[in-house]
């Protein structure tokens, strides 16, 4: 869901402003992509199912869904600014912004 994100804000921002959203093409197919493709997570009926369970009772977007719950199914903790969108999903969250969660 994170690339579909990446490149749905890279093809809004072609189609208003052509110039950055070609700066954004570029980075994202010579720098995002080679450096993370064997980190991305693919999306399986298992993940997609629990999302359909996770995503009727719960106000957050599908997209968001999505991502709780893949969290959700790897144990992973998400690491976001965004907090409230995904406070119903029972996930570990951690937001880098907070100053006085973190501990040195």
């Amino acid at each position: 869901m994170t690339i579909f994100e990446i490149e749905k804000g890279i093809l809004s921002k072609e189609r208003t402003d052509p110039k950055q959203g070609e700066i954004l093409r570029i980075w994202f197919e010579q720098q995002i992509k080679p450096e993370f493709h064997h980190r991305i997570l693919p999306i399986n009926s298992e993940i997609a199912l629990q999302t359909a369970q996770l995503h009727v009772p719960n106000p957050a977007s599908l997209a968001d869904s999505f991502i709780g719950t893949t969290v959700l199914q790897h144990n992973f903790t998400l690491i976001t600014r965004n907090e409230k969108d995904f406070q119903y999903f029972g996930i570990k969250i951690f937001n880098p912004f907070n100053f006085n969660e973190l501990r040195l």
